[in-house]
């Protein structure tokens, strides 16, 4: 199977790459299938992975013809717009060939979204003749978007997110340390939460502040390796699903790299983690205190949270598995 990757790079958003080209350029690299990309910007970050160079006036048409692929998968509806602002409901400036809507109904048309709690409704999925959409948040794919719609969560890479850390002795020898022991015994937040769509996360990471457990870096994007050695540091990361219930691809992340997710529960986690992978909390924040004291003092508790998480990741949600149920939806579809 040969798919075309329609995706738009966008340099000063590269701090969540992780979820858009470096997953695509994952999965190129797995060779399992054909995968090529186009769109702005892709060939001057990533030209190994594209068709050709982006430019307004190819169509689909031609597009095939350099590469025969099978399948059309775009890459988020807010990357198909030069100007994206769900909350103004404005989207300026679609750069899909042309030839979108018209091309052969033979090759599948498939969205992969991770913004959809920001839409309104799947009107502009059904006038670009989207035979599907595939949401990244279970809580969005329980509403009627007009289309088809099926659950494929993020994931994450394994080669990259993982537990071990080294560290050097005095003289810079290599050490390779117990993972609890190297970790700094606080509860870490990384991200944004300034959004209202955030309000539990801020009153979790103010309460945790409160009592001296608590390293807080939000505001501070942490981008490519920063942010790949900073879930390595703690003991302990907080999460939440916002008031949108969405599946953060941060969970992922945080449990592949030997942390404990601290997280309230949303929609869907039950069908992607089982308790014993996470630890909980209330949405009022009532117990995040007696839940963060936990894992930074009970090891054993903590060790088997993690034990238990890094073996739910290396079964259910690397990219790897999630590449094999993506190809499983589209040969259905066929």
């Amino acid at each position: 199977m040969n798919i075309l990757f329609l995706h738009r790079y966008i340099p000063e958003y590269s701090f969540d790459e992780w979820l858009n080209a470096k997953w695509i350029e994952c999965i190129y690299k797995m060779g399992t299938h054909g995968i090529k990309v186009y769109g702005p910007m892709m060939w001057d970050a990533f030209p190994h992975m594209c068709v050709c160079k982006y430019d307004e006036n190819l169509t689909l048409e031609q597009l095939r013809s350099f590469y025969g692929f099978d399948v059309i998968i775009v890459n988020t509806k807010s990357r198909c717009f030069f100007y994206y602002d769900p909350k103004a409901n404005r989207a300026e400036g679609c750069w899909l060939p042309k030839d979108f809507t018209t091309f052969t109904k033979s090759i599948p048309r498939l969205i992969l979204d991770q913004d959809s709690h920001y839409e309104k409704d799947g009107k502009w999925l059904q006038e670009m003749k989207f035979d599907m959409i595939l949401q990244r948040h279970y809580s969005q794919s329980l509403r009627d978007w007009g289309i088809p719609c099926k659950w494929l969560p993020f994931s994450v890479d394994t080669s990259t997110f993982h537990k071990d850390r080294l560290t050097c002795d005095h003289k810079g020898v290599p050490l390779r340390l117990p993972p609890y022991e190297q970790r700094i015994k606080k509860i870490c937040f990384t991200g944004n939460n300034a959004d209202d769509a955030y309000v539990i996360r801020r009153t979790a990471i103010n309460r945790l502040l409160a009592v001296g457990v608590a390293a807080n870096f939000a505001g501070a994007k942490k981008v490519d390796g920063e942010y790949v050695q900073v879930l390595r540091q703690y003991v302990g990361y907080l999460s939440c699903g916002s008031i949108y219930e969405i599946t953060a691809a941060k969970n992922f992340e945080i449990m592949a790299s030997g942390g404990v997710l601290l997280t309230n529960r949303f929609k869907g986690i039950e069908l992607l983690f089982p308790d014993n992978c996470y630890v909980p909390y209330s949405n009022d924040c009532c117990d995040i205190e007696v839940q963060a004291n936990r894992i930074l003092n009970d090891v054993s508790y903590t060790a088997n949270i993690v034990q238990k998480a890094h073996e739910c990741i290396r079964a259910r949600h690397t990219h790897e598995v999630r590449m094999n149920e993506l190809v499983d939806i589209i040969q259905k579809m066929r």
